[in-house]
């Protein structure tokens, strides 16, 4: 069981690292320090959860996130005043680092992803009424008759469309 584990945390670490290490970037994180963050991510997350776990990414991001945070805060431990020009900055940086982010992005991209492949599997006239009633903002009367359908068909597909999506995404459903 042990070299199974190993294994999956091995093609874990091979899928994440570079996106972990861009995102250790952009909170500004020193190139010599960005491995030694990372590292300590995975190891985190080893020791706190399971390696099969289905939101994994999320996870990682969120360890490494704090892991910038708890860096920036060891290393800048002199205090500023708020109203110094000095202040102002860091304070700027501060509002930057919580702020969303690269890494919110990376997330949302891989929810998007993930949602929009579970789309383009649907039948073609499925497809269409997403495209009219969530992409463009069509009511489904309007989307309808666009399609040459009535507006309760319409509804109706959509519901089935939503009730498919729910079935394919699992418990993560209600993250889209």
């Amino acid at each position: 069981m042990e070299p199974m584990i190993n294994e999956m945390f091995q093609s874990m670490y091979e899928t994440y690292q570079e996106s972990l290490r861009i995102i250790a970037m952009h909170y500004k994180i020193p190139r010599d320090d960005i491995d030694d963050i990372v590292q300590e991510t995975f190891i985190s997350y080893y020791e706190h959860y399971p390696v099969n776990m289905s939101n994994r990414k999320s996870m990682l991001t969120t360890i490494l996130i704090r892991k910038c945070l708890d860096y920036w805060r060891k290393y800048r431990p002199e205090s500023i005043s708020m109203d110094s020009e000095e202040g102002k900055i860091e304070v700027g940086n501060l509002l930057h680092l919580v702020s969303k982010d690269i890494a919110d992005t990376v997330v949302d991209k891989e929810k998007y992803k993930r949602l929009y492949d579970c789309i383009m599997e649907m039948r073609d006239d499925w497809k269409e009424v997403i495209l009219y009633c969530c992409l463009l903002d069509y009511t489904s009367s309007e989307a309808g008759k666009i399609l040459g359908i009535s507006g309760t068909a319409c509804r109706s597909r959509l519901m089935k469309e939503r009730l498919e999506l729910k079935k394919r995404l699992g418990p993560d459903y209600k993250d889209y």
